[in-house]
């Protein structure tokens, strides 16, 4: 019964980024003597179930919208269905260990989160969606959006010459014109703050990874944009996760095992590349952390267009229940509270 109330706590404390739950880092640990079967019995649900906490309203008209509210969130949950286990991923020839502290919503479920309730703009190249068990759309330290981009092989060869402080300032120009674009659709205006974590590539495994702060509109808090790309052969596999900046560290105990999560099944390896065959990409490392923004300096013509068009658009968590819900029912208390 205090799990609802906690959610409330969690979401004005952390700007709709925190979770009800005990870290599924620190929950594994206390369990990793246990044997398989007791670990199991140990694990929580994957999606959680909210119920009404009575010190949570004070007349019957707030206890009428609570019920409402938790009731929405409870049959969104139910509309889902998370998958644990091996994943496959055909259209990008890629199989994910989901392992015990993760969860995976396919594309149509991925849709219902992104964009039903986070009022995201809609991409179809989306494969779906990771979340940390025990947590959902509502409550979470992040989540991740899994997307492929059949751009061809990235070559690395520019991994070492690559000034980052350089390709931020690029990056900063290009995300004001992408904000403009995003204006004139209806969405919210956003700002490139700076790297949340610097770029980093990993030569022995092909992975590259970083992380962008944005503030969008006059959100008091920043959203942390992280990036983990996997490269292939013909592509790559991409997690977008979704954050709040405080976040940052929930994010960096996971990367261990979120980095060995994905893997590109044998001929769509990186090393499978076939140079008398195989499509290049047009960009290399400093155009795929860029997104395309560099464009005009590494002469990739078209490569805007191609970024709007295809939604490549970052996301952002809006959490338009948590919204809603504290504005229409805590405002007075918050009001009341800063005077």
């Amino acid at each position: 019964m205090t799990k609802f109330r906690t959610m409330m706590t969690c979401l004005v404390a952390a700007a709709f980024a925190a979770t009800l739950i005990p870290d599924a880092v620190a929950q594994d640990a206390a369990v990793q003597d246990i044997s398989e079967q007791d670990n199991a019995a140990e694990l929580q649900p994957l999606l959680p179930k909210y119920e009404i906490d009575p010190d949570a309203y004070e007349t019957d008209e707030e206890k009428e919208e609570l019920e409402v509210a938790i009731a929405e969130a409870n049959a969104h949950n139910a509309s889902l269905t998370p998958q644990t286990g091996t994943i496959d991923l055909p259209r990008a020839n890629v199989v994910m260990e989901m392992g015990d502290n993760h969860y995976f919503l396919n594309p149509a479920d991925g849709k219902k989160v992104l964009v039903d309730l986070w009022e995201n703009p809609p991409n179809p190249e989306l494969l779906g969606m990771i979340f940390e068990r025990g947590t959902d759309g509502y409550s979470n330290d992040y989540a991740v959006a899994v997307y492929y981009e059949a751009s061809g092989y990235v070559s690395d060869e520019d991994a070492s010459t690559i000034d980052y402080a350089e390709l931020l300032k690029d990056m900063k120009t290009q995300t004001r014109q992408e904000s403009n674009a995003r204006v004139k659709q209806g969405y919210d205006a956003m700002e490139l703050i700076g790297w949340g974590a610097d770029p980093e590539y990993d030569a022995e495994n092909h992975r590259v990874s970083w992380a962008k702060l944005l503030k969008f509109n006059e959100a008091e808090d920043n959203t942390l944009n992280y990036n983990l790309r996997f490269l292939g052969r013909k592509g790559v596999l991409e997690f977008k996760y979704v954050a709040n900046e405080d976040a940052l560290p929930s994010l960096q105990n996971a990367m261990p095992a979120m980095v060995k999560m994905a893997k590109f099944k044998p001929g769509s390896q990186y090393s499978d590349f076939n140079p008398a065959t195989d499509k290049v990409a047009s960009y290399g490392l400093a155009g795929l952390v860029a997104g395309g923004v560099v464009a005009k300096k590494l002469g990739l013509l078209g490569v805007l267009l191609v970024f709007l068009k295809k939604g490549w658009i970052v996301i952002f968590a809006a959490l338009a229940f948590g919204r809603r819900f504290l504005s229409g029912l805590f405002g007075r208390k918050s009001d009341d509270a800063d005077t």
